[in-house]
């Protein structure tokens, strides 16, 4: 399968936790991947 862009994100929402993931890097090469985990609020209404 061809690449067709360097750059592409998605979050992945929970009910305690929301993970982000970017991939990036060259179209040439294998992209580099980061994910951040993130604590998801507690709102009290």
């Amino acid at each position: 399968m061809e690449a067709m862009i360097e750059k592409c994100a998605g979050l992945d929402v929970h009910q305690e936790t929301v993970v982000a993931c970017i991939l990036f890097g060259p179209l040439e090469k294998k992209p580099k991947k980061r994910l951040n985990l993130f604590p998801r609020p507690h709102l009290d209404y």
